[in-house]
This record gives structure tokens, sequence and C-alpha cells, in this order.
């Protein structure tokens, strides 16, 4: 078995139990063709709703720490807008 087979970081995933502030939730995501369910916690204080798609950012003591995939889209958008722009 290649450990890098199990590495969760960057998967995509949809919460299946809301994720309080400051609590824990649950996440089901798909690795190597398996259905996983993990335990999991927000990186920031928000609040994640019951199928909400998140990314996995790090695993911490087993817990899966994820944030909503709109939000990482929402920072990339925000980068690109703050670059220079190059023109030709």
């Amino acid at each position: 078995m290649n450990p890098a087979d199990w590495d969760v970081v960057g998967v995509l995933g949809r919460v299946t139990s809301s994720i309080r502030s400051d609590g824990y939730g649950e996440i089901v995501y798909e690795q190597n063709g398996v259905r996983q369910v993990a335990s999991a916690k927000a990186s920031g204080d928000q609040a994640i709703p019951r199928n909400t798609e998140v990314v996995v950012l790090r695993v911490e003591r087993g817990v899966v720490i994820v944030e909503p995939f709109d939000d990482l889209l929402g920072e990339s958008d925000e980068r690109r807008a703050a670059a220079p722009s190059i023109e030709p």
C-alpha cells in the first residue's frame, strides 16, 4: 500500500452533518473509487451547513479540516483581480 493513495488533502467532499462554528460535523468523499466518511471541522470560526461542497485542507488528529469550495474560489478570483495584468 502506498500512503499517498490515502492522502486526503485537496480532496473534494460534501458535508453530511452540519459543521457548527467551533464544533465538529461529518463529510463524505470518494477516494480510489471507495466512498469514505470523516469527522470534520471548519478551518475558521464559521459554521458550514449540510450539503456544502468542501475541500480538505489538512488532517489534525484524525479530523479533516475543511473550507467551503466556493470560499476558496472567491479568494482565487480576488487574487486574480488584484494581480497586475500583463499586456502583450
